[in-house]
């Protein structure tokens, strides 16, 4: 009756890259040429109990009211980066 169940996952960084082959680079003369796309705290994925406003990975002390785990003092953000790395 009184026990909740707060399992989660949080995807925190993921990052997929793709480097083109160097027979393809050559004909343009990049020794090296790699593609790349990053994304940080992607989702999370929990069970929870309805809307508890739990984050399991705060600490004591912070939060709304000195309780560390009720309420966030910074907002977990998304950032998305691509980018391309090119070697002459």
């Amino acid at each position: 009756k009184y026990l909740v169940d707060m399992s989660y996952l949080r995807l925190k960084n993921i990052t997929l890259g793709y480097t083109i082959p160097q027979a393809l680079t050559k004909k343009i003369y990049i020794q090296n040429l790699r593609l790349y796309a990053s994304v940080n705290n992607l989702c999370l994925l929990h069970k929870g109990s309805g809307d508890l406003p739990i984050d399991p990975e705060m600490n004591a002390g912070q939060g709304a009211l000195g309780y560390g785990n009720w309420g966030r003092t910074y907002p977990v953000t998304r950032s998305w980066s691509v980018g391309l790395q090119v070697t002459f």
